[in-house]
């Protein structure tokens, strides 16, 4: 491997690392915003789809950085986000909220996985907010 492959290498990796920070620091704003959350509350489906969407999202996103997953993961994370997307903020019914939740479900056990390898390589405080955004998953997918 030539001198300059090394360094594209490593510059690929720089530019990787400073994608997943910004990822994890968007979830981690999320987190700031929801405020006095209340897990043991029984909302409406469509009612947590539109207050977890934005955080569903970010973990989505994550996770296909994260490089854990296979193509065929992020390719459909890729259009889980794309059909939240288009449906968030909208008025939707219980069903249409519950039915892609459910398709959400699969998807939720590899992300809450990636969260998991991420507790060990972080801080103290990054395992708080890694064992809030698993928690909160952990009462939408219920």
């Amino acid at each position: 491997m030539s001198a300059e492959s090394r360094r594209q290498r490593r510059e690929l990796r720089r530019l990787n690392k400073k994608e997943r920070k910004e990822a994890f620091e968007k979830i981690k704003t999320i987190l700031e915003g929801i405020p006095n959350l209340d897990l043991q509350e029984k909302l409406p489906y469509k009612e947590r789809f539109n207050k977890f969407w934005p955080l569903l999202k970010a973990s989505l996103e994550l996770a296909i950085l994260m490089k854990y997953t296979g193509e065929k993961f992020d390719l459909s994370a890729q259009k889980l986000i794309v059909i939240g997307d288009s449906m968030y903020g909208k008025e939707l019914t219980d069903e249409k909220a519950l039915d892609f939740l459910h398709q959400l479900t699969s998807y939720w056990e590899t992300i809450e996985i990636i969260l998991e390898i991420l507790k060990v390589v972080a801080s103290d405080k990054l395992d708080e907010v890694i064992d809030k955004v698993i928690e909160i998953g952990e009462w939408i997918f219920e």
